[in-house]
């Protein structure tokens, strides 16, 4: 969860899912950050750079999405506003532009950057998804290689395989 620093106030929540324990961050009412799923909630707590102010979050919105798409329902985590200020322009358009992939789908590197307008930034795209503060609610899992293995992933390809497992998605071996 790397993030240029403001001196905005920031806050934290726990969402316990059947996945784990997740850690979301916030500055100003806006999604900071987000953890993959940690075994304890002392892990989770330690992904957060404001740890010393987190509680549980049980009935903020995101919580029961969380809940919600680690039980294997649709979510749709677009009306999440997620705070990219700080990041790089081709960044920030590389993340905005994942956003629009649809739940159980998936693009490649390729297409991606053809979407935001580069079509020969296929690794500056991969560079860029791997800046994601919020994965899952910016669904940078979604995005493979041209010939429809996994790629790269910051979280480890055994998290992005789970998490496209999840939505249905077949993947070649």
């Amino acid at each position: 969860m790397k993030h240029k620093e403001t001196s905005a106030a920031k806050s934290c929540c726990i969402v316990e899912t059947s996945a784990g324990y997740v850690a979301l961050e916030y500055r100003d009412g806006k999604l900071l950050g987000v953890s993959f799923p940690k075994p304890t909630v002392e892990d989770a707590r330690a992904t957060l750079s404001c740890a010393d102010r987190c509680v549980e979050c049980a009935a903020a919105p995101e919580a029961e999405m969380f809940r919600d798409y680690f039980a294997g329902e649709t979510v749709d985590f677009g009306k999440v506003t997620v705070d990219l200020s700080g990041y790089a322009e081709f960044t920030v358009k590389v993340l905005e532009a994942v956003r629009s992939v649809p739940y159980g789908e998936t693009v490649s590197y390729k297409q991606l950057a053809q979407i935001v307008g580069s079509p020969l930034a296929a690794r500056a795209v991969g560079q860029a998804l791997g800046c994601n503060p919020a994965p899952i609610v910016v669904p940078c899992h979604r995005v493979l290689s041209s010939d429809g293995t996994l790629g790269g992933f910051s979280g480890g390809l055994e998290w992005k395989r789970r998490l496209l497992d999840l939505e249905g998605v077949n993947l070649k071996q």
